[in-house]
């Protein structure tokens, strides 16, 4: 008779148990939200994340891109594919994939090759 209350009464426990951790991380992951949030209220926060980020230069200041022998822009970035399927091409290469990938590519440029073609 009292083996069935035991039950529920450890599961009951086990389940506020796990609720308490479950309330502790969301805790957390609040207050490092609210941080985050914060920091974008800086001025000079938000100026240095669209350096970083965007390549953004102040007014005064000469912004640089590296070009390869070939011509094209060393490091990465976006770029445009030509127009095809709109469907298709909306799906695959949609602006934010591309926003993400830059950003990807911006944290990690490829380094330049050295040709190894004899002179």
């Amino acid at each position: 008779m009292i083996t069935p209350s035991l039950g529920v009464y450890f599961n009951q426990k086990a389940e506020l148990s796990r609720l308490a951790d479950e309330e502790a991380q969301h805790k957390k992951s609040i207050a490092s939200l609210q941080d985050e949030l914060k920091r974008w209220d800086d001025p000079n926060y938000v100026r240095a994340q669209a350096r970083s980020q965007l390549g953004w230069v102040v007014p005064g200041e000469t912004g640089y891109r590296v070009i390869g022998k070939d011509g094209k822009m060393l490091g990465g970035g976006v770029s445009l594919e030509p127009a095809g399927d709109a469907a298709t091409a909306g799906q695959q290469n949609s602006w934010w994939r591309r926003m993400v990938g830059s950003i990807k590519t911006a944290d990690s440029p490829q380094r330049a090759v050295p040709s190894q073609t004899p002179r």
